[in-house]
């Protein structure tokens, strides 16, 4: 019989091994994210398109999701103030992890249109946004996450004339 002074090594080993199915299911990168955006003609409105792609074997939920206990995606204004509006797209149909029930899924590239009422007129400046998500594989989910996503509004041009 052989006795095993030295434990730590063996319990490190094992403790990886029980790890390894979290880190097989591939990496979470978080979805390239970009905004173009413009201002009215009084500045108080801006209006843009939020682009999110997301990676190949990678979803995230729709917003408004199907099921209760899934995390959609979201746009939240940071700054400057002002109410934000968006137009979610419609997911497409998919089953996640062997639920009977199929849910509204993104995936590839989705655009999202938006809208800012602002306070105050902007002519200059910059829009950051708040892209809240919870990526997937087909068989499990990633802790929920977000970036912040900017873009300048660049000051108007004058016309000569």
């Amino acid at each position: 019989m052989r006795v095993i002074s030295n434990p730590v090594p063996l319990l490190a080993g094992c403790l990886s091994l029980c790890f390894l199915p979290a880190n097989a299911q591939g990496p979470n990168v978080p979805p390239a994210a970009q905004i173009r955006i413009s201002a009215s003609r009084d500045a108080k409105v801006i209006s843009g398109v939020a682009t999110v792609t997301f990676g190949d074997g990678l979803h995230a939920y729709q917003n408004p999701p199907t099921q209760s206990y899934q995390i959609p995606v979201k746009l939240e204004l940071v700054g400057p103030k002002g109410k934000l509006s968006a137009k979610y797209p419609a997911g497409t149909l998919g089953s996640v992890g062997g639920d009977p029930t199929p849910s509204r899924l993104y995936e590839g590239k989705v655009s999202i249109p938006f809208s800012v009422k602002l306070s105050k007129p902007m002519h200059a400046g910059e829009i950051k946004l708040r892209l809240s998500y919870q990526q997937c594989t087909e068989q499990s989910c990633f802790p929920p996450s977000s970036v912040l996503v900017v873009a300048k509004l660049a000051p108007a041009k004058s016309k000569k004339g």
